[in-house]
């Protein structure tokens, strides 16, 4: 049986862990391949190691072919990393670097002679010699005896004839083919008043520009920095396994690396850690969810309610529930903690998401209120959401919903300090994502900010 290919992420920049995906990707691929000017500083590559850690997602440190004076800066990189991390090496010094400081080493794809003309898709796909690569038999067995047991691929227009040999592994990068890269980059030759280009020693732009349109034969050749590329968005290269075994995805083009050194909050317990006893969106309740809380309480009759609060945070809406039995369950402990020191209820450190969530609790509630966490799960994951909260609830409950309103279900409306993502929903997308676990009974869209709020009640079907 073949085995499931592993999905991974890839970025330059810090500030893109906003796309990263806990459900999908299971590593994490941090530096960049084509400028030695872009390679991480020490403090970023800290957060990133902090963070594969937090997710349980392995990270992989890409390099650039490197100068001697990067290769130094490169070395200093490599005694921060734990021993046996994956480095993919882009020049034979950089591989010589990872072996002494007891790196796995991976096979660059700049050092893959692929051929990258975006026009071989239309004129050449079905010649042989179009196809053709230097990761040929002589050459993987030459990588296996220095220790490379991984070559990174480019998902090229036309395809790759690929052989692996025993032992060797293959990840195929996408969307983006970078075709060409030089030392002679045309936005620092610029930004120095170069009328003659010229290699650089010191870079005085860091990628700052934009994407460059060059033209389009075949597909629309881009240039960011010091690397000309394109995008394939469909899976051109064998990609069954065991051939290709990973596939690694990069949501922008990794040329780029000019987050200031500001905290990354990377998830949503790191975000409670920084702002510690601070309040982070006020103490007084939502007050659209305050009238719903009382529209809804009357089918229950006069007894004290049993309610869970999904997503309380620091629990500013224990306040509605004085009265009743108020539980409160949010991902971060520190929410938690900072909420069970100052409201009152009982509060738990659990996700929503975990199949063993519902053994968190004695009881069955008659009322779910999710104001805010609904809409920070990814859509993929929104049927496990409504199974595990319909576990946990009482015949005849309701759960009063709370959520960003977007026609479009698959792109994040919004991110929380320009970090975390979150997505919208609609009430036929609940209706779908809910079938035959809950129904709904109502909804109401309240303008806010630059978006709009969807306030739905569902009922235990």
């Amino acid at each position: 049986m073949n085995p499931i290919p592993e999905h991974c992420f890839y970025i330059s920049d810090p500030a893109d862990l906003k796309f990263f995906q806990r459900s999908v990707h299971k590593r994490i691929y941090f530096g960049n391949e084509f400028c030695e000017f872009l390679l991480p500083d020490i403090t970023q590559l800290k957060n990133m190691l902090e963070f594969s850690r937090r997710v349980n997602a392995p990270m992989t440190l890409l390099t650039p072919a490197c100068s001697e004076k990067a290769l130094a800066r490169m070395r200093l990189l490599l005694r921060e990393l734990p021993p046996q991390t994956e480095v993919v090496f882009n020049d034979w010094g950089t591989l010589e670097a990872a072996i002494e400081a007891d790196m796995t080493p991976v096979h660059g794809r700049l050092l893959c002679h692929a051929k990258k003309d975006p026009r071989l898709g239309q004129t050449h796909a079905g010649m042989p010699h179009a196809r053709t690569h230097n990761l040929q038999t002589a050459y993987q067995k030459m990588l296996l005896e220095k220790g490379v047991r991984r070559a990174e691929l480019d998902n090229v227009f036309q395809g790759l004839d690929l052989q692996a040999v025993h032992g060797m592994s293959f990840s195929l990068h996408y969307p983006f083919v970078p075709c060409t890269v030089t030392r002679k980059c045309y936005y620092a030759n610029t930004a120095m008043g170069n009328l003659k280009f010229r290699t650089i020693t010191d870079c005085p732009v860091c990628c700052r520009g934009e994407n460059i349109p060059i033209h389009t034969t075949g597909a629309t050749l881009m240039m960011k920095g010091n690397a000309q590329y394109y995008a394939n968005t469909s899976l051109s290269v064998n990609c069954e396994p065991p051939c290709i075994d990973r596939y690694v995805f990069t949501p922008v083009f990794p040329n780029h690396n000019f987050t200031e050194k500001a905290p990354l909050y990377l998830d949503w317990n790191r975000l409670f850690e920084i702002h510690g006893e601070e309040t982070i969106w006020g103490d007084a309740p939502d007050r659209f969810l305050a009238s719903l809380i009382e529209q809804n309480r009357p089918v229950f009759g006069n007894p004290p309610l049993s309610v869970l609060d999904l997503g309380c945070g620091q629990g500013r809406h224990a306040a509605l529930f004085p009265n009743d039995i108020y539980w409160g369950l949010d991902i971060s402990a520190r929410a938690v903690e900072s909420a069970a020191s100052a409201r009152k209820g009982t509060f738990i450190q659990g996700d929503i998401l975990d199949s063993q969530v519902r053994e968190l609790f004695g009881v069955s509630f008659h009322m779910v209120i999710d104001y805010g966490c609904f809409h920070a799960i990814p859509p993929a994951q929104r049927r496990r959401y409504f199974e595990n909260v319909r576990a946990l609830m009482a015949p005849g409950g309701r759960l009063l919903l709370c959520a960003w309103e977007s026609s479009d279900a698959q792109t994040p409306v919004c991110y929380v300090k320009d970090q975390l993502p979150e997505w919208g929903v609609l009430p036929d997308t609940i209706i779908a994502d809910a079938a035959g676990l809950f129904k709904l009974t109502g909804h109401r869209s309240i303008p806010c900010t630059n978006r709009s709020m969807l306030y739905a009640v569902l009922e235990t079907a």
